[in-house]
């Protein structure tokens, strides 16, 4: 059961969800390495604990519930996680 009180409404101001997946997003490509042998900057690091908090309220948004919002959220951190390995 979707808890529709916790989004709001994207044409008058952007979820917070949608904030922090922007942030990290932002923090993902400020970290990125600019040669496969070079070590990713700390910003990675943020944006990995981002995307955790960004899971956790799709988790208490969507209930678990198949959600495309959430789906693009999971394979978003799978994506970013994959690239810092």
């Amino acid at each position: 059961m979707t808890n529709l009180s916790l989004i709001a409404p994207q044409d008058k101001f952007p979820s917070s969800l949608n904030m922090i997946l922007d942030c990290a997003r932002m923090k993902d490509n400020e970290g990125k390495r600019t040669h496969w042998y070079m070590i990713g900057g700390d910003e990675r690091v943020e944006a990995t604990e981002l995307f955790r908090m960004a899971i956790n309220m799709c988790e208490t948004i969507y209930g678990g519930q198949q959600n495309i919002h959430y789906a693009n959220a999971l394979k978003e951190m799978a994506e970013h996680l994959e690239s810092r390995h």
